[in-house]
């Protein structure tokens, strides 16, 4: 786990569950963050066994940030390739991101 360079990357695979809709030709993905939660990976040692079940409620927090005004966290990528090994998608701004 990390946040830009201010924290360091203990290891560990981060998690965001959410509720999606697929669109009929499977390009676009529109979803709405429900928790947050980690997983291992395997050699790297992680901070502890107690860090893998923790579910942090994003969903409901957002919600509550004065900011959001009580609006969910939602967001949508379109598809744009995805095979066994790579997947990549664009977000609402045109940034790319390979998976």
């Amino acid at each position: 786990l990390g946040w830009f360079k201010l924290l360091p990357t203990f290891g560990g695979c981060v998690v965001t569950v959410s509720k999606y809709k697929l669109s009929e030709d499977m390009r676009n993905v529109e979803f709405t963050v429900d928790y947050t939660t980690s997983r291992p990976v395997e050699g790297l040692q992680g901070l502890g066994e107690w860090i893998w079940s923790v579910k942090v409620p994003v969903g409901f927090v957002w919600k509550l940030l004065p900011w959001n005004k009580g609006r969910e966290a939602k967001g949508s990528v379109e598809h744009v390739f995805c095979d066994p090994q790579w997947r990549v998608v664009k977000d609402k701004d045109g940034e790319y991101f390979v998976y």
